[in-house]
């Protein structure tokens, strides 16, 4: 094992016992009470109490920092470890992105589908773009449904730029999901181009169906390049420590599926555990590295 290898993992076991050290701080420390669903929406999310699930906002403030290839590639080390395919096409003078993901996004399990777009003078590598969140004219009809290991977790549907859902407290690694999605394009020119985004991966007329403009589709082993295989012990040590909160969550609340009950007694045990309850999806930490001017 070569010194690099040898720092590095005694970097990691040095800051996950920091990282717990500060965990356990704050088990008995009592906190004021705070407006649960102010804190929600704060973080760009809401609640369904039939699903328990937390999903974007389409006013989300995520919506201002647009998104690009980079937000992927750092995601691992920020405990957000996924299975992502960016569907990259051109449509209306304009390059146009449209990204599916899955996996374990810090304390929860959950899976998103983005549209996103940029001037067709962007950068020539298509990884260097920032894209910008499609505006209310752009949104598209869409619909998910996350399942792990064949169990459907949740359903969700609408018109958005940002379809998503995350289950608080399930740990899953990204092979054990499986994403059945319907995509509503504009036309048949938009369809079209997407389809043709979809063979530049590798899938062929078998791996989908259409309907109209709809597509229909399974996203469940990526054909992309996955950024987080670049960084393997990263990714290994994320989930590592996503495992274990979630354990902690589910211990500390005896399972409770009520969230703002759990999420209450979370937050008078541990501030810091209570913080993380909110890297879901993409947290400010990840988008403050680019934004759209």
């Amino acid at each position: 094992m070569s010194g690099g290898i040898v720092l590095f993992l005694v970097s990691m076991a040095f800051l996950s016992l920091a990282g717990l050290v500060v965990l356990f701080k704050g088990f008995f420390v009592e906190k004021p009470e705070i407006d649960m669903d102010k804190a929600i929406r704060e973080a760009g999310y809401d609640y369904d109490p039939k699903q328990h699930i937390f999903f974007s906002r389409i006013d989300a403030w995520q919506r201002d920092y647009g998104y690009c290839a980079l937000y992927d590639k750092a995601a691992a080390p920020m405990g957000l470890v996924f299975d992502c395919e960016p569907v990259r096409f051109d449509y209306l003078g304009r390059k146009w992105l449209i990204e599916f993901w899955k996996g374990q996004y810090g304390m929860t399990t959950g899976c998103e589908i983005g549209v996103y777009y940029a001037d067709i003078g962007a950068s020539g590598n298509p990884e260097d773009i920032l894209y910008r969140c499609a505006e209310d004219r752009y949104m598209l009809p869409m619909a998910l449904a996350l399942s792990k290991n064949g169990r459907v977790l949740f359903r969700r549907s609408g018109l958005h730029w940002w379809l998503t859902g995350f289950m608080l407290g399930e740990f899953s690694e990204p092979g054990e999901l499986s994403v059945e999605i319907a995509l509503t394009l504009k036309d048949r020119e938009m369809l079209a181009a997407f389809k043709g985004g979809l063979a530049g991966l590798g899938y062929g007329e078998n791996d989908y169906k259409t309907i109209g403009n709809t597509v229909f589709f399974t996203f469940s082993a990526p054909r992309s390049k996955q950024p987080r295989l670049y960084a393997k012990l990263t990714s290994r040590f994320s989930q590592w420590r996503n495992r274990l909160l979630c354990k902690i969550y589910r211990k500390l609340t005896d399972n409770s599926p009520d969230v703002y009950q759990a999420a209450a007694i979370i937050r008078r045990k541990s501030a810091w555990l209570y913080r993380s309850i909110f890297d879901m999806g993409k947290p400010f930490k990840l988008l403050k590295k680019r934004e759209v001017k």
